[in-house]
């Protein structure tokens, strides 16, 4: 019969992703899966789904040592799309992220260096907490006012990953302008979520 284990290590001035570790440790040779990671102020617990022998527990031992805590980049890319009809036409990917505060509102913000044809954006999350919620705004800097939204408390998914969120027609925003994610963490405990975002636009 497996028996949960629980393996304790001293993260004094480390940061530590759960997500990210307990695939860190998926892909060594352990046979026993990892059942979950908690995080109480300095110390992380690993809780494997059965007792593991001693030698897995040095390989372990060297996962968790090697474990830096930092996120994997946002990915960012540049596509083409072509017009048969009139000429081609280029879709950037525009890549920002943050951190937001837990159980608080945390506003992230991006300033349009140009003027810019917005088609959309996608968002991806880490360490969110079960109904976190999100909004997409773009704001007039000088007032400053709300001229456009995408999505309204859009609860973040499972994965952490929102597909496009997108108005109902592509968005001409002046350069200058305030491209907001309103991120509403409802955690009190863990690492601070990582919010990035993916933003089309024409180019």
């Amino acid at each position: 019969m497996a028996v949960e284990t629980k393996y304790t290590y001293d993260f004094t001035g480390r940061l530590a992703r759960g997500k990210d570790l307990s695939q860190e440790i998926a892909a060594t040779s352990i046979p026993i899966a990892v059942e979950r990671i908690d995080r109480l102020g300095d110390s992380l617990d690993v809780v494997m789904k059965d007792v593991l022998i001693a030698g897995d527990v040095t390989i372990l031992d060297a996962a968790v040592a090697a474990h830096t805590g930092i996120a994997p980049p946002i990915p960012v890319d540049r596509v083409k799309i072509v017009h048969t009809e009139v000429e081609e036409l280029t879709l950037l990917i525009h890549g920002f992220s943050g951190l937001a505060t837990l159980n608080d509102v945390t506003n992230i913000d991006y300033t349009l260096t140009e003027a810019r044809e917005i088609e959309g954006a996608s968002l991806f999350v880490y360490d969110h907490t079960p109904g976190d919620k999100v909004d997409i705004e773009f704001w007039e800097p000088t007032g400053p006012s709300l001229v456009k939204q995408y999505g309204c408390d859009v609860t973040i998914p499972p994965s952490g990953e929102l597909a496009e969120i997108r108005g109902d027609e592509t968005s001409a925003i002046p350069s200058g302008f305030i491209m907001r994610i309103v991120y509403t963490s409802v955690g009190t405990t863990g690492n601070q979520p990582r919010v990035g975002c993916n933003v089309r636009w024409q180019h």
